[in-house]
């Protein structure tokens, strides 16, 4: 997504075009594209490139990794409890050749190991799944508004 650090992702993949990584293999920008033609493309795809900093619950890596892509890049602070090596391939932040190696490590993997893609897609489908359902998500709100209601009753009490 070039709206994003785009010159990290940039270098990142003119080092790899330069070691000639990226001979069969396609660029595409989403931030170009609509919301639906992004999911579309994610499906489709196999390597994400996050450059996120600083963000709370970066929703297009973890949608990357739902749609069975290898996501490559910085985490934004918020993506570090699912940017897990399990099955992605978290850079330091700002770290350019650490991202151009990771790329070129993904890239390699993928190429090699013909089946390395769908066992990293099931991992971490599943880690979402555990971690992001709607069920999580209904109890979480309920503890929630549990918690506000019981503190809310406390302050009435206390009057």
């Amino acid at each position: 997504m070039s709206r994003k650090n785009y010159e990290d992702i940039k270098q990142a993949i003119q080092i790899n075009n330069l070691r000639k990584n990226l001979i069969d293999w396609t660029i595409i920008d989403l931030n170009q594209l609509s919301h639906s033609e992004i999911a579309q493309t994610m499906n489709k795809s196999s390597i994400f490139l996050s450059s996120n900093l600083d963000e709370g619950y970066s929703l297009p890596s973890i949608e990357a990794m739902a749609s069975g892509c290898l996501v490559i890049g910085y985490t934004g602070k918020g993506g570090n409890e699912y940017f897990k090596e399990e099955f992605s391939l978290p850079v330091p932040e700002k770290d350019i050749q650490q991202f151009a190696l990771k790329l070129e490590e993904g890239i390699q993997k993928i190429e090699k190991q013909p089946n390395y893609l769908s066992n990293l897609a099931l991992k971490a489908r599943k880690f979402i799944d555990d971690h992001y359902s709607e069920t999580i998500e209904r109890k979480d709100i309920q503890t929630a508004w549990d918690s506000i209601l019981k503190t809310q009753l406390k302050i009435t009490n206390a009057n």
